[in-house]
């Protein structure tokens, strides 16, 4: 392993340009000893944002502490009510996977827990229950997530977030994997209307340190972007996020 290289990575996702985010589809699949940094974000448009624009970013370590356990540590910095990009919330997160296709299951399983700690007064704390799931099915991977969210403190809006998320990916090569996603949002409310769906082409691949440098094998990078258009009068008109991943397995 080079450490030089390491190190450059490190720097590179933490002042990479705007990263997309909070909206990322979830793999049910844990590594144990696989160390990940990433960078993701978001960056909105539509005439019902302050601004006609929303940009959001986030900085992620997640660490495979055992092959059924991943733990994960998240800051996140988004535009306030003026439009400032500001710091927001830090959140912890836990995937534990039930079932693995290896294992002979037909799919590949996890639950999901994250709890937030809001910073500021527009925002609340909240915690977030969800499943994960994944089917490769010949040369596609379709990955889906369900959660149930829950505001608190005494900033919380009353009810409960169903949350939902898709994505069918072609496994054309390891570098270059296009596919759809599809991501919703009940945002507390009954009629959908008003609630948010964007559905959009997505394209994903990793790089192993050793085509890129040379030598290393247990070093990858990776990449996501995706851009989703509105499909309710509450959704953004689109979106654009990414997603930046080094990775190292010890």
């Amino acid at each position: 392993m080079k450490p030089f290289y390491c190190i450059f990575i490190v720097l590179l996702l933490l002042i990479a340009a705007p990263a997309f985010a909070g909206e990322t589809v979830k793999a049910p699949n844990v590594e144990k000893g696989l160390l990940e940094i990433e960078q993701k974000g978001r960056y909105q448009s539509g005439s019902r944002l302050p601004k006609n624009h929303f940009e959001e970013f986030e900085y992620t370590v997640a660490y495979g502490v055992t092959d059924r356990w991943k733990t994960k540590f998240e800051l996140v910095t988004d535009e306030d009510k003026k439009g400032d990009l500001t710091y927001r919330r830090t959140r912890f997160e836990n995937i534990v996977q039930t079932t693995s296709a290896k294992d002979g299951f037909f799919v590949d399983t996890a639950l999901y827990n994250d709890f937030t700690i809001a910073n500021r007064s527009d925002s609340s704390h909240d915690i977030t229950f969800g499943v994960l799931a994944r089917k490769d099915i010949a040369s596609f991977s379709h990955t889906g997530n369900l959660y149930v969210r829950k505001d608190l403190g005494d900033t919380a809006q009353p009810g409960i977030n169903f949350i939902y998320r898709w994505q069918t990916r072609y496994n054309l090569m390891p570098q270059f994997q296009p596919g759809v996603e599809i991501l919703g949002d009940t945002k507390k409310k009954n009629a959908f209307r008003d609630q948010s769906l964007g559905i959009g082409p997505a394209v994903s691949g990793h790089f192993g340190f050793d085509e890129l440098f040379g030598g290393d094998k247990a070093q990858k990078l990776g990449y996501e972007l995706v851009y989703t258009f509105g499909t309710t009068p509450a959704t953004p008109d689109t979106m654009l996020k990414w997603k930046l991943k080094y990775a190292i397995q010890f």
